[in-house]
């Protein structure tokens, strides 16, 4: 039997508890498929985009034997269509071998076609004699006939991410060498996940355009004037343990830092459903980094509001949520507003919503100047509310 849909909507303290439970009540635990399942797979490896996607290799090693890579020229570069290209390359120097830039690697330079608008990564790695690598760098090459691609794909093994992630740059990304911009990331819910399990993939990286964000960049409806990377990345798997979830987010954001121009003081996360509950979780395990979240339809108990103030909260539920009782939410940010943040959570309501469709009011701006008048309304466009907000 299937995992029920009500599962997607536990989070926070009781979310390992409760989410035993909701397996044992979908056929899991101790039944004999279970059992002849594990049973089977033993035997078998795991895919190995499955170990390449879990791995928690960092980034950055920071390690000071390490080569240092240079990128030559601009980090981005603004490429009018059908110009010619010619790469600036990079060179790498050693402590203890020297200049070895004889033997970087650049990557994806035969991706690059002028004729086609679009924003090309080109990555430069390089190891020492003691196979100890550099941190990777990147130029990104923006083809444009004036107007740049509203969004870029990433599939796993085109970048050094672990995962795959769409990715948008702001229109003047590539006006200024010296700006950084702030950062946006974007969670997704339940069932789309990469893989179901080590063995079996469970969703291509093109579900992640059932996010609102994803899907008006696509339609041509992202207001171009915000300043966010957005980056909406897919999970390796629908984990059960949230700080397991926090720790592979973490690595996904060490990687942005170091590919993008990120202004670190404005790093923003928002999520739906279990989503949601990964963003909550994000600010309990790493509470000093986001300068402001907000979680949709999922809520995260009231046991840790405590360590939740210290990250501004703006979290929404649809009234004709099934999923996730919009109560469940309003309890979360009273926990926090409990314990006296310096800047009071919020919590809008949008009367008529359900789990679902409740994000394209929200992302999209429709929804302003609606909610349920018992709690916060939305009064004023999310993205600038997170711009309003600095993490340091």
């Amino acid at each position: 039997m299937s995992i029920t849909k009500i599962c997607p909507g536990i989070y926070g303290g009781t979310f390992i508890l409760f989410a035993i439970s909701c397996m044992t009540g979908c056929g899991g635990g101790s039944s004999s498929g279970e059992l002849s399942h594990a049973a089977s797979s033993s035997s078998r490896s795991a895919l190995q985009e499955y170990t390449d996607c879990t791995s928690t290799a960092p980034v950055n090693i920071h390690n000071p034997a390490q080569p240092v890579i240079t990128l030559n020229g601009d980090r981005v570069v603004n490429l009018p269509l059908n110009s010619a290209y010619i790469d600036a390359g990079a060179t790498a120097v050693d402590p203890a071998d020297g200049d070895i830039s004889s033997k970087l690697q650049a990557l994806g330079l035969d991706t690059v076609n002028t004729a086609v608008a679009g924003d090309y990564l080109i990555r430069y790695r390089v190891s020492n004699r003691a196979s100890i690598a550099a941190t990777e760098v990147v130029h990104i090459v923006r083809v444009n006939s004036g107007t740049f691609v509203p969004i870029s794909i990433r599939y796993v093994g085109s970048t050094s991410a672990h995962v795959g992630y769409y990715e948008h740059l702001p229109v003047n990304y590539s006006d200024d060498p010296a700006q950084k911009f702030p950062l946006l990331i974007a969670q997704h819910g339940f069932y789309h996940a990469r893989f179901l399990d080590p063995y079996t993939v469970q969703a291509p990286l093109n579900i992640l355009e059932d996010n609102a964000m994803v899907h008006l960049m696509r339609q041509g409806l992202w207001d171009d004037s915000l300043p966010f990377i957005v980056l909406a990345f897919q999970k390796c798997i629908d984990d059960t343990i949230p700080t397991i979830t926090a720790q592979r987010t973490k690595l996904f954001i060490d990687y942005a830092i170091n590919t993008y121009q990120v202004d670190t003081s404005r790093i923003y996360m928002t999520g739906h459903s279990q989503g949601a509950g990964d963003t909550w979780d994000y600010a309990l395990n790493y509470p000093d980094q986001l300068a402001a979240i907000v979680p949709v339809s999922g809520y995260y108990g009231t046991q840790s509001g405590c360590v939740l103030k210290s990250t501004p909260a703006w979290a929404f539920n649809g009234e004709q949520d099934d999923v996730v009782d919009f109560h469940n939410v309003v309890q979360t940010v009273d926990s926090i507003n409990a314990c006296q943040p310096q800047e009071r959570a919020k919590v809008t309501v949008l009367k008529g919503f359900s789990h679902d469709d409740i994000q394209n009011p929200i992302f999209s701006l429709s929804g302003l100047g609606t909610g349920l008048s018992a709690y916060d309304i939305y009064d004023q466009s999310i993205y600038e509310w997170m711009l309003q907000h600095h993490a340091f």
